[in-house]
């Protein structure tokens, strides 16, 4: 007589996102006019999607496979749109000096610090 396993021999996980789910990152903008003259900024959060299920192996210890066996996700780079700012062009004007001044600050202050400035915004990025 087989002795009866206790284990399963896989087990699947499935996502489901929170409706309080919230990323405070930004990874781009778009945007444009609109016809009252007001600069539009759609603010988004760049990702890969978030499988919908995972399944795994279960190994006689009863831990799980590192990798999944199976899983259930879309293959493209999901785009949430975070927000939107509506301005005027005097204010657009304002936000791109004020962006660019930091910027130029930035490059300064790692060219002073001895280090290439596109090397040190890569590696703050990762």
């Amino acid at each position: 007589m087989s002795e009866k396993k206790d284990t399963p021999e896989q087990i699947t996980f499935e996502y489901k996102i929170s409706p309080t789910y919230t990323v405070y990152g930004v990874s781009g903008v778009f945007g444009g006019v609109n016809g009252q003259g007001q600069v539009i900024m759609n603010f988004f959060n760049e990702r890969h999607a978030i499988p919908r299920t995972q399944t795994y192996a279960v190994l006689e210890n009863g831990a799980i496979g590192e990798q999944p066996l199976l899983e259930e996700k879309k293959t493209c780079i999901i785009r949430d749109v975070m927000f939107a700012i509506s301005i005027n062009r005097a204010t657009a004007r304002s936000f791109a000096h004020f962006l660019l001044k930091q910027t130029d600050q930035f490059d300064k202050f790692l060219k002073d610090s001895g280090e290439n400035a596109d090397a040190k915004a890569k590696d703050d990025i990762n």
